[in-house]
């Protein structure tokens, strides 16, 4: 949630993220348990942003295109337990501007940016699985 300039502290921008990545890697094991994976992404971010406490509600979306390239390093516990760790940076080739139009004292119109989704990002994250299957 943001706050919406020249609303006073009564506006707000809800954004919600809806990211989609496919990524193909390399394994390179580094012993019988650990394993390093170096990484190349794409996919696309689909935001969706609504304002709220000012005049008129709004409601928009965008659809982002991205590309990462980053680490993952999995270690496993048992033969069906392991934890993975994973860096990624990114670059946003299409970041949205959310922008506020407000009308001033005269008939010209203001408009202020809100938020800026960020061209560039690091992602990282640990993850932790358990294979269930046969054998």
């Amino acid at each position: 949630d943001e706050a919406v300039p020249g609303s006073s502290g009564r506006g707000e921008l809800r954004l919600r993220l809806f990211p989609a990545r496919l990524a193909v890697g390399w394994t390179f094991a580094l012993g019988p348990r650990l394993a390093l994976i170096p990484a190349v992404a794409g996919g696309l971010d689909v935001v969706l942003a609504e304002t709220r406490g000012i005049d008129v509600t709004r409601r928009s979306s965008a659809a982002e295109p991205v590309a990462e390239v980053g680490l993952r390093a999995v270690f496993a516990l048992t033969r069906r337990v392991w934890i993975d760790a994973h860096a990624f940076q990114g670059i946003d080739a299409r970041p949205e501007q959310f922008l506020v139009s407000e009308p001033s004292g005269t008939s010209a119109v203001t408009t202020e940016t809100a938020f800026t989704t960020p061209r560039v990002y690091t992602r990282l994250g640990l993850d932790f699985g358990v294979y269930l299957g046969k054998n």
